[in-house]
């Protein structure tokens, strides 16, 4: 029988792995910009829309790194805004792949208090 390392996985199979990951490369590759279709960035014009696409994107990346618990890459977080058409106001959603939302729902929810008690006072 092989010794194992950690819980079940033995030595042979550690080094396999060393092996593949090092075959990967030392750094993983950098992500890409994906483009934006013609007929989106067009809707984003809008005269109706009140955030920039930029404005939406940071939006999303500071409640996506606020609902964030873990740094465990295992433990995913994805957070969408949905801008209401010819109104004020914003959808927020966010998943995760694992643990209970509740919590980060009721966090994001006392931002979202503060940010609109601000944007009330101008």
């Amino acid at each position: 029988m092989e010794s194992c390392v950690w819980g079940r996985i033995s030595l042979q199979r550690l080094n396999e792995n060393i092996v593949l990951l090092w075959l990967l490369g030392e750094e993983p590759e950098k992500p890409a910009e994906n483009s934006m279709p013609l007929h989106f960035r067009e809707e984003l014009m809008s005269p109706s829309r009140q955030l920039t696409i930029e404005r939406e994107r940071d939006l999303v990346e500071t409640f996506a790194f606020l609902s964030a618990s873990s740094d465990d890459p295992g433990k995913v977080i994805a957070v969408c805004v949905e801008e209401y058409q010819g109104t004020d106001g914003l959808t927020l959603r966010i998943a995760a792949n694992s643990g209970d939302l509740q919590p980060r729902k009721e966090a994001l929810m006392r931002i979202a208090t503060v940010l609109e008690r601000a944007a009330a006072k101008g």
